[in-house]
């Protein structure tokens, strides 16, 4: 692309990962979902994620349940009803930084 490219805001990025906060802020845990650069398969850009030791596939379709805040409905005992009650909680992690990569000046977005 050319720098005049770039000046027009014509360049196609696309989300390449995501670091999630998870805890409060006086202490907690970091995790990331990052999306392969070099696929196996051409077109195939699977997504993993990453928590210490642990590296396993991740559903890119799961990114938005999985990274930014909000609640979310649990099922908790209640034992004044002597049964479960379904509830709102505060997710306890959120999307702290967001990662793109520069796809190319006029790309059309991958999958």
């Amino acid at each position: 692309p050319s720098p005049a490219d770039e000046e027009d805001g014509d360049c196609v990025y696309e989300l390449a990962g995501v670091l999630v906060h998870t805890g409060t802020s006086d202490s907690g845990h970091y995790y990331s979902f990052i999306r392969e650069r070099r696929a196996a398969q051409p077109g195939a850009h699977p997504w993993l994620h990453f928590n210490d030791t642990l590296v396993e596939p991740f559903d890119s379709s799961e990114i938005g349940k999985n990274c930014f805040g909000g609640v979310e409905p649990v099922v908790s005992w209640d034992v004044d009803t002597n049964k479960p009650v379904q509830r709102t909680q505060v997710k306890p992690h959120s999307a702290y930084m967001l990662f793109y990569e520069k796809v190319s000046a006029h790309a059309q977005s991958r999958e």
